[in-house]
């Protein structure tokens, strides 16, 4: 076994070194024996180099075939169950490679039955083991509204609350940039993610002046303003979002300046809604909107 192990070692090496080596072990039936070993895997530090040589073998675009890609899968959806940390590790970067793919691929890893498995391991204690389940969850939400959906039912809100309060900076962006793909869905999959009680924190996380998560949190709301209905905007607006956006227009940053305008502009038409649905005689997200100093922020922009 000692000799089978360094084998496999070396051949993670050279797939891992680049796609053209990677297609070249693949194509000379690395899996094969790799595949009949985990059948009869009689210790963790075997499982552990399969776990590490396969998660080399689907990493990198192009992507190896459909077949092969399929016999990895099969092996990471176990794998994920394991209680090793390096395992773990390695079986959700696989499952990650693997869910860049498209929405082909991400129907693939969700039909694997790993999703509820995956978002328990965000409670892991490793931060080694949290980054890649998180990210494997994010591209799962960049899918289809069925696709999206399927994680929010399976109270994905929960643990991505619980990430957002983090030390690690990575993570905290992360679940930013995977609660805004959830908040560019459909207006139900909006109310869910209200629901959750997530975005409060959200709007902390804009206040946070650490740029990326800045710039991610900000997609969460722009998305809620410009996918969402008045109703939902109105939600934001009552949890001080117009202050903290004006807040953000003093940023340098053109991208972040456009998302906060963006925003902007749907919360003032949804006060127009109000404005004639009440017969008040101003619109109240722009009163709000001066008085947090944003129409003078804007004069400054020009």
């Amino acid at each position: 076994m000692e000799i089978w192990n360094q084998v496999c070692w070396g051949l993670g090496n050279i797939a891992g070194d680049r796609i053209e080596f990677r297609d070249l072990v693949i194509a000379h039936g690395a899996l094969h024996p790799i595949m009949r070993q985990f059948n009869k895997a009689s210790s963790i530090n075997i499982t552990k180099n399969i776990a590490w040589v396969l998660s080399n073998l689907c990493r990198g675009k192009p992507h190896p075939n459909t077949e092969h890609l399929k016999t990895m899968l099969f092996v990471f959806s176990q794998l994920v169950f394991s209680n090793d940390s390096e395992v773990l590790t390695d079986a959700c970067w696989g499952l990650c490679y693997i869910s860049e793919g498209g929405q082909q691929r991400i129907q693939d890893v969700i039909d694997s039955f790993v999703v509820p498995r995956l978002i328990e391991l965000l409670y892991h204690t490793d931060v080694n083991v949290q980054i890649p389940a998180l990210r494997t969850l994010g591209n799962l939400a960049t899918g289809d509204e069925n696709q999206t959906q399927k994680l929010l039912e399976f109270d994905i809100l929960s643990a991505l609350k619980h990430l957002l309060f983090s030390r690690w900076r990575s993570i905290r962006k992360e679940v930013c940039w995977t609660i805004s793909n959830f908040t560019a869905g459909i207006t139900q999959q909006i109310q869910t993610v209200i629901a959750s009680n997530i975005i409060p924190s959200i709007i902390c996380c804009m206040n946070s002046g650490e740029f990326e998560i800045v710039k991610e949190a900000t997609w969460v709301i722009r998305n809620i303003t410009t996918r969402g209905n008045p109703e939902q905007i109105c939600y934001l607006v009552s949890k001080n979002v117009i202050q903290v956006l004006s807040s953000l227009l003093n940023n340098s940053d053109v991208s972040l300046l456009g998302l906060c305008l963006e925003a902007i502009m749907h919360i003032l038409r949804a006060g127009e809604i109000i404005q004639v649905s009440k017969n008040l005689d101003s619109n109240p997200h722009t009163d709000l909107f001066g008085t947090a100093g944003g129409i003078d922020r804007i004069e400054s922009l020009q």
